[in-house]
C-alpha cells in the first residue's frame, strides 16, 4: 500500500506503480501467452473438440493449437451415420468400426433390430405347434416361436399336457408350451399294492421311519415302500416303580426321560418295531429307546440303500453295547459292505463306549443288524449315513 499526491505527477507514479506490482504477479501468464502465439496457438476460455488445451494463457484463458491428429473426416463419418463419440458404446448400440480417433473414443450407432431368421416372431406362439424358444432374438417384445410336435404326439399317444403330472400319472417328456409336461396313464400299475399296504395300515413313501418298518409289500412304480406304524407308542405314560424295583427287561425298558415323583424309575413297554430302510442320499437312526436303555431280544436290520455308482459312508456318533464278557451271551452290530445275501461283514462290534467310529462300503449299499441278548441293557447306538460320490 502506498501513498498518492494529488496532483498529475504522483497520480502518474502510482498508477505506473500498480501496473508493474500486477505484472509481476502475472509475468508468467504473459510469457504462456507468448510463447502459446509463438507456436500458432489461441489463446481462448475453451478449446474446440478438433482443438488440443496446451496451457493456459492470461485472464485464465486456455491455450488451443490444432491438433498434430486430425479425426475431422472420422467424425463427418460418424454422424453421416447418426453415430456418437465416446469412450465405449452402450449395451443396446453398435461399434460401426470408424476409426481411430485422436481420443480413442468409438463411433456407436443405435442397433438396428433384426428378428432371428430361425424364429417365427408373433405375440403368442400355438401351443399346439410351436414352442417358444427363450433365447431367441424377436423385435418389439415379439415371443420367437419354433415348430414343435411334442403336443400332437403327446395325444397321439393318449397323454394330456400339463403343468404337473398327477401322482397316479407318468411323465414322458414335455409339450410345446412352455414348462408343460406329457401326463400319460402309467404302464405300470400298483394298484393292488395299495391296497395290500393300506390293509396293514401302511403309508407309501419314499423312506421308512426310524420307528416305522417296511412290510415288504411292492414294488411300487415310484419305487415308494410301505411302511407300517410301530406296534408301541413312545409317548405313553410312565410306569413308575418305587427305589429298589427295576423295570422288567423282557417288555420294558427304563426312561431316563421319564417324569415320575422323587427317586421312582420310569418303566415303558418295549416297542417290537426297529430298523429300517434308508433310501436317501443322507440319513440318521438310532437304536430302539435311544439315549434310554434299549430292550432285550431285539433283531434289527438297518439297510441302507444311495444312488448307484455311489457308496455309503457310515458313522456311529455314539455307541455303547453290553462288552463281551459272557461269551455267546451279548449284545452285538455286524456292519455289512451290501446287502445280507451277498455282503462282506466288514465288522462286529460290542461294548464301549466311543464315537466317530466310520465305515466305507465298495458299493451302493450297507446293511446293519443290532442283536441284544435277553439279559442286561445300554444306551445302544446313534449313526449318522452320507452318499459318497
Amino acid at each position: 500500500m502506498f501513498l498518492v499526491e494529488h496532483n498529475n505527477t504522483k497520480m502518474k507514479f502510482g498508477f505506473v506503480f500498480f501496473i508493474v506490482c500486477a505484472g509481476a504477479v502475472r509475468i508468467q501468464q504473459v510469457e504462456n501467452t507468448l510463447q502459446c502465439k509463438a507456436g500458432d496457438g489461441i489463446c481462448k476460455q475453451m478449446c474446440a473438440v478438433d482443438e488440443e488445451d496446451t496451457g493456459s494463457c492470461c485472464n485464465i484463458n486456455r491455450c488451443c493449437q490444432p491438433r498434430t491428429c486430425n479425426d475431422t473426416i472420422l467424425y463427418a463419418q460418424c454422424k453421416a451415420r447418426n453415430g456418437e463419440n465416446k469412450p465405449m458404446c452402450e449395451v443396446n448400440e453398435q461399434d460401426t468400426g470408424i476409426g481411430p480417433f485422436c481420443n480413442d473414443n468409438r463411433c456407436c450407432e443405435p442397433t438396428t433390430c433384426i428378428d432371428e431368421i430361425d424364429c417365427n416372431c408373433k405375440v403368442g406362439c400355438d401351443s399346439e405347434k410351436e414352442r417358444e424358444d427363450q433365447n431367441g432374438l424377436c423385435c418389439k417384445s415379439m415371443k420367437c416361436c419354433k415348430t414343435c410336435n411334442d403336443t400332437r404326439q403327446c395325444k397321439a399317444e393318449g397323454g394330456i399336457c400339463k403343468q404337473t403330472c398327477a401322482v397316479d400319472e407318468e411323465d414322458t417328456g414335455p409339450c410345446c408350451r412352455h414348462s408343460y409336461r406329457c401326463c400319460q396313464t402309467p404302464t405300470c400299475n400298483d394298484s393292488l399294492q395299495y391296497a395290500q399296504c393300506k390293509a396293514k395300515h401302511g403309508e407309501s413313501k419314499p423312506v421308512c421311519n426310524v420307528n416305522e418298518q417296511d412290510t415288504g409289500i411292492g414294488p411300487f412304480c415310484n419305487e415308494n415302500r410301505c411302511c407300517e406304524p410301530p406296534t408301541c407308542i413312545a409317548k405313553v405314560d410312565c410306569n413308575c416303580k418305587s427305589p429298589g424295583f427295576r423295570c422288567y427287561k423282557i417288555n420294558e425298558y427304563l426312561d431316563i426321560a421319564g417324569n415320575c415323583s422323587g427317586s421312582n424309575t420310569c418303566c415303558k413297554p418295549c416297542c417290537l418295531t426297529c430298523g429300517g430302510t434308508f433310501n436317501g442320499p443322507e440319513g440318521s437312526f438310532t437304536s430302539p429307546n435311544y439315549p434310554s436303555y434299549y430292550c432285550n431280544n431285539h433283531i434289527c436290520r438297518y439297510t441302507i440303500k444311495v444312488e448307484e455308482g455311489s457308496k455309503v459312508m457310515l458313522n456311529f456318533t455314539f455307541f455303547y453295547l453290553e462288552p463281551n464278557m459272557w461269551g455267546d451271551f451279548t449284545d452285538t452290530v455286524q456292519v455289512y459292505d451290501g446287502e445280507i445275501s451277498t455282503a462282506t461283514l466288514m465288522a462286529t462290534l460290542d461294548g464301549g463306549p466311543f464315537e466317530g467310529l466310520e465305515f466305507n462300503s465298495t458299493s451302493n449299499k450297507m446293511t446293519l443288524i443290532f442283536k441284544s441278548d435277553y439279559i442286561g441293557g445300554y444306551p445302544g447306538l446313534s449313526a449318522i449315513y452320507k452318499t459318497l460320490k
